[in-house]
């Protein structure tokens, strides 16, 4: 292809932004006044005085350590755990090397996170909320002590072996038998929901309604 010459090369030019500015003049104007109003934005975003998210009275460690000291049934409640208990399982993480504390949070909250996010299975918003820790902070730790748990498995749960029956309680009794037959074992204070008959559905309803 030949080279153009200048004045074949500037009609050419002019003949594209004229053509531009007819047909494209409203929507560069409105894509003007979007840059501008984003702008404006960002300016006034930053100009605006930041203010903590976590601002709660109550902290995180306060609420842990009045749960520790004081009534066992509140602790219990939160932690589904007794004190003595908790503690006995905080120390033998950290003796294992299982759990150590950081700079913002210690063994005993990590370990408080974690069995409150068991025992009332709330999110890690709300979490992040109750003790005062970003949400990012929290599943950290929560996962960190999620595989200490799981570690200590092998040296506290015991499964029933191959061999052990089934309870004469459970064999010779008709309600429970043959439906729990092959059942070897059970944690105590466990709840199963359950499909049962509307008559019977009393009997088996717990504390929160569930059957």
């Amino acid at each position: 292809m030949k080279s153009m010459d200048s004045s074949t090369r500037k009609r050419l030019w002019s003949e594209f932004f004229r053509q531009f500015f007819e047909e494209d003049e409203k929507s560069m104007f409105l894509e003007m006044a979007y840059v501008l109003d984003h702008f404006r934005y960002r300016v006034e975003r930053l100009s605006l005085t930041r203010r903590p998210m976590r601002t709660g009275l109550f902290s995180g460690h306060a609420f842990v350590h009045e749960l520790l000291q004081g009534n066992e049934a509140k602790a219990y409640e939160n932690l589904r755990m007794s004190p003595p208990m908790f503690l006995n399982l905080r120390d033998v993480m950290i003796n294992k090397g299982l759990l150590k504390d950081t700079t913002n949070l210690t063994c005993t909250k990590q370990l408080a996170i974690f069995l409150h996010a068991l025992g009332h299975g709330v999110s890690n918003r709300v979490l992040s909320e109750r003790f005062h820790h970003s949400e990012e902070t929290i599943s950290r730790h929560f996962n960190a002590a999620l595989k200490a748990v799981v570690s200590l498995k092998r040296e506290y749960i015991n499964l029933p072996q191959n061999k052990v029956q089934v309870h004469p309680h459970v064999r010779h009794n008709k309600i429970f038998y043959p439906y729990f037959k092959n059942a070897v074992g059970a944690i105590d204070g466990t709840h199963i929901p359950a499909l049962v008959r509307k008559n019977k559905a009393t009997r088996y309803r717990n504390r929160k309604g569930w059957i």
